[in-house]
Formats: structure tokens, sequence, C-alpha cells
């Protein structure tokens, strides 16, 4: 319309105005052309790279292909694959994992504590442990111990269900509760020493901070909630050092302890399988005389 009224009247009143809109609306045709241009270009390169991707089959190029176009033309169709290969991937590593053989027979609660705290895949952990056993007792200290290092509510049923016969066995031969121990208290005693030479139990009355090393070696140190419960085996020695000593009752091989000390005093005690020491306090070294400059 505008193109007509140029041609008739090209110096018209409104020829000016006629030439503006006209401009205009070249102007919005040739846009409109260049966006329908770039879509048909950039849908090509969608196709291109989406082609791409069912030739790889692989999670690595859905997940590419998601992040450029996250509301794409296959974006359902690439969720849908992606979901498929990362079960695949998660069904094969299942697979992996319950062909590998158990590392070091029955496992201690330090081996459960690193994996727990290592990130280790929980369906790994809970293989481990219902495959490999334990060699010591999930009781209720041990559970609240793990739950804190982060176990999975799947993980602590696993421990309880574990095999720990052993452990087990031992801690009932201390406390006379096997149906095979003797009656006699004194041989339910020898047989508990035979089995395990040293055997202490660590009961918290009160917050204890302790230090334990076993046969020379580091074992674990922290703190001992109340009513906590620590069990620590040992065949030569066990070196144990509380912060308070009132704060720690003790039983070796399941006899109790004396009073370790007085309460707010640190104390050093040894267990062998003869007996235990309990090592008296340093005495404070002397300062310098009063006179001194």
């Amino acid at each position: 319309a505008y193109e007509e009224y140029l041609a008739r009247f090209p110096q018209g009143r409104f020829a000016a105005a006629a030439r503006g809109e006209l401009e205009r609306w070249r102007a919005a045709e040739r846009a409109a052309a260049e966006e329908a241009e770039r879509k048909r270009r950039a849908e090509g390169a969608e196709s291109a790279v989406w082609e791409t991707v069912k030739e790889r089959r692989s999670a690595a190029a859905c997940e590419e292909y998601l992040a450029r176009y996250p509301h794409g033309k296959f974006a359902a169709a690439a969720r849908e694959e992606l979901e498929k290969l990362r079960a695949a991937e998660r069904a094969a590593a299942e697979t992996r994992t319950m062909q590998v053989p158990c590392p070091t027979g029955p496992l201690s609660e330090e081996q459960v504590t690193t994996l727990v705290k290592g990130g280790v895949r929980e369906e790994r952990v809970r293989w481990l442990i219902t495959a490999c056993g334990l060699n010591f007792v999930a009781d209720e200290g041990v559970v609240r111990r793990l739950k804190a290092a982060g176990a999975t509510a799947a993980v602590l049923e696993a421990l309880r269900a574990a095999k720990q016969p052993e452990a087990r066995r031992q801690r009932e031969l201390v406390e006379g509760r096997s149906p095979r121990a003797p009656t006699a208290i004194g041989d339910v005693r020898k047989e508990a020493q035979q089995a395990v030479p040293i055997r202490l139990e660590l009961r918290a009355r009160s917050p204890a901070w302790v230090r334990v090393a076993v046969d020379g070696k580091y074992s674990f140190s922290g703190v001992l909630q109340p009513g906590e419960i620590r069990n620590v085996d040992a065949t030569r020695l066990v070196q144990l050092r509380v912060g308070d000593a009132a704060a720690l009752e003790v039983f070796w091989n399941g006899q109790p302890v004396a009073a370790l000390g007085p309460k707010g005093q640190a104390r050093n005690v040894e267990f062998t399988p003869d007996g235990f020491n309990i090592l008296a306090p340093r005495p404070p070294t002397p300062g310098p005389p009063a006179d001194a400059p």
C-alpha cells in the first residue's frame, strides 16, 4: 500500500511519512527473516548434537547436551536416556563390588569407621560388613559412635545383623552368658583370658578423655560420653591414659579395677595378662628459688 501511494504521489503531501513506514516494515521483515534463519541454524546445530549423543550413548554426552539445551527439542529424551545410563552404571558397579573379596577378613571398628568417613558408597559398606563379618561386638556404644561418624540407618542395620561370632563369644565368656561357658566364674575368666589375654571394658561415668595404645601401637583417643562403653583387646600390653581418673570405670578381664585416682587428676595405667599397674603421677617440676633473679 505504501509503495502504491509513492508510485502515484512521489512528491505528495504524505510521501515522507509513507517512506518512513515503508522502511520500518521492510526492517521488520528483514529482522523476521534473520530470526527465522537463526532458529533454523540453531535447530540444525541442536539436531547435530543430539545425533552425536545417540551415537556416543554415554552419560557424559547426555549431560553435555542438557547443559547446552536445557529446554531443547530433545531435552526430555536426553533426561530419560541419562537416567537409563546411570542405572546401568550403578548396576555394573554393584556387580563389580560383589565380586571383590574381603580385604582383611573380619572388619574392625576402626576399618568400618574409615569406610563411613571416607565417603565409600553405602552399598559397598553394607556388602563388606555382611560378607566379611566383624571382629567386634556392635553394641549400642559402637552404634552411637558410627552414627556420629556418618553411618546411615542401612549401614547400622547391617552392623547389627553382621557375623560377629568370635567377638560375641568372647564377651559372653567374660560376662558368663555363653551357653558353652563353664559355670564356675573362675573357669569363665580362665577361658576368656585364653581367648583374649587382655580384655578391657571402659565405662564412662562422666565425660572422660582417654588415650589407648595396644601392644605398643596407638589405638584410639577421644572423649567417652556418660554411659558410653568401649572395649579393648590386646595380647601383651594395654597402655591407658585418662584425663580424669574418677570419670572412668575399668574392667580388666571381667574384674572391676579399683578407682584409678581422685577426681580431676590424670592417670596412666598399664594392663598385662597377669595384672595391671596404676602409675604414680609425675611430681611437679621444681621452680626457681624465690630469690632468684
